[in-house]
């Protein structure tokens, strides 16, 4: 059976039921919560295989799907049309699908496109054009040597800065550079050999020794990077300074070059995140030789824009990616195109989506199931006996200053100014990029907007954002599988209130905490008060300590912490905003389910998954959420409920948080 075959199996039962009947195990007796995710998943699990060109498949990637099937109807709809290039959405869109689906011109072309840039590096030859050509690539959407971007202060939300932090980084986590694992040198070896293959292809000289002097310059920032534990710490990330005082800590980088190449004012001040990290940058500046530094930026470049080249170019740029990931194929290039427009002109293409895929009937339930959530955590704020009422209010304004941004933007983006050419399909990619980054730099110094969204309506996810506190939710995500305006309660609530819950939560947990109702990094809590929070938490690292992955592999409790806190306090809310709905009354017993074993399959079936080793070796190191069978059991191990839904035993001391 293929996967399309399945999906719309799955689909059309979630349609009708709000959870997927055909994918449970009736045969599963549920003991413990463990056996939950088999009885939700079981027939799934079986049905089940992970298409060749994806690392994993799961709930999110069938919806994703469901969304690739009307996406591609809307992209193929305006580039029928023909429309002159311009910046409305259906033209712009329209126009960068036709570039991207020109097979015939892009083979032509292969590489040329990239000659301006290679020839840019070239003229690199020392280190104050050097910093000048990150800047410069910084500015067309590659970032290397670290990332720059413009946020809001964390220590004064109303107003943007730059913000420096780590990055620059092909493989997905600095462990893959340091550690010496078998599988960690094995990936060494495999970004050698791609970065070597695009080298040649590229037509650049001795591209064996470039490979080689790309990666050496990656694994010795990568050394002073920070972990993904370490970075979960705000207070250790944020540090905000003056240019002076920056240009002291990084003597050796020409900052008054970089901001004039990035199309900078200089400022008042920046935000450096890791400090560390950038005086190793300054410090490699200059023991590095130039001309390693040059390889460097040439395999940054040609690793960011093969996908817009000839297909040689593109199949070698993903070799690297499937040796990370396990896949063996690509995704077709209607996917591949449509990823691109939705990642460099995601209000574009999120207004057609919207128009197709989410009606204004199901917006507002699902403005009412955010609010409820919402009413059933000040409920449970206010009824948390280990608050002090100093904190509690303070936890309170928090919660009523929160913003709730749910299917899509109140403003879109506006592309006008924005001219696409009729030159190469990347060329135009960069143009977008380009003229993105000098929005994003023209809000220096400027009041923060929050009606922004971060992601685009079509993304298939969720966000929380502490500096803005608020909560995403976007028509993506708000599709059958995880939301359905025609699913009974127990379904909406167990599966996306589950995830506006988690969602909601991290506004508290040990990163959320550490922000004020403006966004602000400031303390609220009491020291008594802050200290029950991070033993409780502590005790949740321990239970999460002991779990292990489906493939055997160990847990890390100190990793996921905040995700599995978010896990158990998110599922609790949207059972409280559940019961709440239901006003006492009982819901009638559906296919054999009561209301309460309804809510708990639904938010079973959200972590239904299969993940190649590949991929899961790498996670289970750098993915602050636990595998998702731990998730299920996780957070089902800390709530009553469920256990009283079932007919077992509720433990004792469970832990309590939010």
């Amino acid at each position: 059976m293929t996967s399309a075959l399945l999906l719309v199996i799955a689909v059309g039962a979630t349609q009708s039921h709000g959870i997927d009947i055909s994918g449970m195990d009736r045969s599963v007796v549920v003991k413990s919560p463990a056996d939950l995710y088999n009885f939700a998943n079981g027939s799934w699990f079986d049905r089940t295989a992970i298409p060749p060109a994806k690392a994993n498949v799961g709930t999110f990637e069938e919806i994703q799907e469901h969304n690739f099937a009307i996406l591609r109807t809307i992209v193929e709809e305006a580039a029928s049309r023909k429309l002159r290039l311009g910046s409305s959405p259906i033209a712009l869109v329209g126009a960068l699908y036709r570039m991207a689906m020109d097979v015939k011109s892009i083979e032509a072309r292969g590489g040329k496109p990239l000659a301006p840039e290679l020839a840019r590096i070239d003229a690199v030859s020392d280190r104050s054009s050097l910093v000048r050509e990150i800047a410069h690539l910084d500015s067309l959407g590659v970032p290397v040597g670290f990332a720059v971007r413009v946020r809001p202060d964390p220590f004064n939300a109303t107003r943007m800065l730059l913000t420096l932090s780590q990055g620059g980084f092909i493989l997905p986590d600095r462990q893959l550079y340091v550690d010496n694992d078998d599988r960690s040198k094995a990936l060494r070896g495999q970004y050698w050999t791609t970065m070597a293959k695009l080298m040649s292809l590229a037509k650049v000289s001795d591209p064996a020794a470039q490979a080689d002097a790309s990666l050496r310059v990656e694994r010795i920032l990568a050394k002073a990077a920070n972990s993904q534990t370490v970075l979960q710490n705000a207070q250790a990330n944020n540090h905000v300074m003056t240019l002076a005082e920056l240009g002291v800590l990084t003597p050796s980088v020409d900052w008054s070059g970089f901001l004039t190449e990035l199309g900078a004012e200089k400022p008042d001040s920046v935000n450096l995140c890791q400090p560390r990290f950038l005086q190793a940058f300054s410090q490699a500046l200059t023991t590095i030789p130039i001309v390693q530094w040059r390889s460097y930026l040439i395999a940054s470049v040609l690793y960011a824009w093969s996908p817009y080249l000839s297909n040689d170019f593109v199949k070698s740029q993903r070799s690297l990616t499937n040796d990370i990931t396990g896949a063996t194929e690509m995704e077709p290039r209607w996917k591949r195109a449509i990823d691109t427009i939705d990642s460099v002109a995601g209000d574009a293409l999120g207004q057609l989506y919207v128009e197709k895929a989410f009606s204004p009937e199901a917006r507002d339930q699902a403005l009412r199931l955010v609010e409820n959530i919402k009413s059933a955590l000040r409920n449970r704020i206010q009824e948390l006996d280990w608050l002090a009422p100093q904190t509690s209010r303070w936890a309170i304004s928090k919660l009523w200053a929160m913003t709730f941004k749910v299917g899509y933007p109140s403003v879109w983006q506006d592309y006008s100014g924005m001219q696409l050419k009729r030159d190469s399909y990347l060329a135009n990619v960069v143009r977008i990029q380009n003229f993105d980054w000098k929005r994003q730099l023209a809000k220096l110094g400027k009041p923060v907007d929050r009606s922004e969204w971060e992601v685009t309506a079509s993304t298939v996810g969720a966000i929380y954002n502490p500096v803005w506190n608020e909560i995403v939710v976007p028509a993506g995500i708000l599709q059958p599988g995880l939301f359905n305006a025609e699913a009974d309660s127990a379904s909406n609530y167990g599966a996306i209130g589950a995830i506006v819950g988690h969602e909601m939560t991290h506004g508290f947990d040990d990163l959320g905490s550490q922000y004020d109702a403006f966004g602000n990094l400031k303390n609220w809590w009491t020291p008594e008060d802050k200290e029950h929070f991070l033993d409780a938490s502590s005790h949740i690292r321990v239970q999460y300590d002991a779990y292990r992955s489906p493939e055997d592999l160990p847990v890390s409790g100190a990793l996921t912490m905040r995700e599995d806190v978010a896990d158990i306090g998110g599922l609790n809310l949207a059972y409280l905003a559940f019961h709440k709905l239901l006003g006492g009354a009982s819901p009638p017993i559906r296919d054999g389910l009561t209301g309460d074993q309804r809510f708990f399959v639904a938010y079973a079936q959200i972590y239904r998954s299969h993940y190649r080793p590949d991929i899961a070796s790498v996670m289970i190191h750098s993915n602050p959420h636990a595998p998702d069978p731990v998730r299920v059991q996780g957070a089902l191990t800390d709530q009553p409920a469920f256990y009283k839904a079932f007919g077992l035993a509720v433990p004792k001391n469970l832990p309590q948080i939010w």
